[in-house]
């Protein structure tokens, strides 16, 4: 199962490149559309394993653009997990009853995204992903810039087969 396609629609550059990074280090390839258009047109033509959908988008929002994807036969079926900052109390419960596969809240959790990317993808226990960061702060504002982001894999030594495989994750701004 190594190497599923996850599709990452975000309209935040900054956000983007932290989960197209987050998730290239961890195995998998990604699309990137910023649009809810562009989703919906990736989608159609890649058919992805999953896609990670910000609610929030400049055209449509993630709602509407999830409605489009389950009334299209070739895009029904592909897990759709909300990513919003729109972080408020029953938000999770909402947006499960609108369709969405999952809910990830802004900043998200490096851990919480990767074994909920796992879960979806079919790799659940198969490898371990130890980010030694709790949270990555959501990059919005526009007036700071960012030099990029780190992603340094640790590996276990060879003798210990237990041990996980670690990352470091740096953003400097």
């Amino acid at each position: 199962m190594a190497g599923e396609q996850i599709l990452v629609v975000e309209d935040n550059a900054k956000n983007m490149t932290l989960f197209r990074d987050v998730l290239r280090a961890t195995g998998y390839h990604t699309l990137e559309a910023s649009t809810a258009g562009g989703a919906l047109l990736l989608a159609t033509e890649h058919g992805p394993s999953l896609v990670l959908m910000d609610i929030r988008l400049p055209d449509v929002d993630g709602l509407e653009a999830l409605r489009r994807l389950r009334l299209d036969e070739r895009t029904a079926s592909i897990p759709v997990l909300a990513i919003t900052a729109q972080a408020m109390k029953g938000d999770r419960e909402r947006f499960e009853a609108a369709g969405f596969d999952g809910y990830l809240s802004k900043p998200v959790d490096i851990d919480e995204l990767l074994t909920t990317v796992e879960l979806h993808c079919g790799r659940r226990g198969a490898l371990t992903h130890h980010f030694r960061v709790g949270m990555i702060a959501q990059a919005t504002r526009s007036d700071v810039p960012c030099s990029g982001i780190e992603i340094e894999q640790t590996m276990p030594s060879a003798s210990d087969a237990s041990a996980r495989v670690g990352f470091d994750v740096r953003v400097e701004c």
